[in-house]
């Protein structure tokens, strides 16, 4: 393995274990969490120059940057499908938080393969969206990119993080109970 192969392998391991310990509630799995942490630690120990590196991984959580969540438009016959939460019950486009070491559109396919099953390709940008914590009271900033896509092939199956999905029109559109400002991204999807 190249060493810039084992590094954004490091990386990524990296991100797991601090996400892991982020998320999780449970005292066993924040253990394993924080042995990922522990193994990648010692493994830049391995590698080299571990001030060097380290200085280069301190000066990285340094500086907080925005959070990057993607979703996807799927309109057909003016029809945009929706999943619900099952958080939180409501309604929103496609998508989730990407991950260290992917693009965008990988970030788009893996997504939804995971809470929907279903294969899909995104094909241009529609817009950008912003979340500022003066506008959501979170203490991050995140910032939304809606794509327009379709469906290559699956068929709907539950998840732990979806439990349904259904076909709207333009006029429904504020029927809906929407996941934050998902109605926005909705609204844009079907050039309303």
């Amino acid at each position: 393995m190249k060493s810039n192969d084992f590094q954004a392998l490091l990386e990524n391991l990296s991100a797991i274990g601090r996400n892991g310990l982020f998320y999780t509630k449970d005292s066993y799995d924040k253990e394993r969490f924080q042995k990922i942490l522990d193994l990648v630690e010692q493994a830049y120990f391995q590698i080299g120059d571990i001030q060097e590196i380290a200085s280069k991984q301190f000066k990285k959580l340094d500086f907080i940057t925005p959070k990057v969540g993607v979703n996807l438009a799927i309109v057909e016959e003016d029809n945009l499908l929706i999943a619900k939460r099952k958080d939180d019950g409501l309604w929103e486009l496609l998508g989730g938080w990407a991950e260290v070491g992917e693009t965008v559109v990988e970030c788009i396919q893996r997504e939804i393969l995971e809470e929907l099953n279903l294969r899909v390709s995104a094909i241009k940008v529609l817009d950008v969206f912003c979340r500022t914590p003066k506008e959501t009271g979170e203490s991050i900033t995140s910032y939304h990119i809606l794509y327009q896509g379709q469906i290559l092939e699956g068929e709907f199956k539950e998840s732990i993080e979806t439990s349904d999905i259904r076909w709207i029109k333009k006029a429904d559109i504020f029927k809906i109970q929407w996941h934050r400002d998902h109605m926005n991204f909705a609204l844009t999807a079907l050039n309303v």
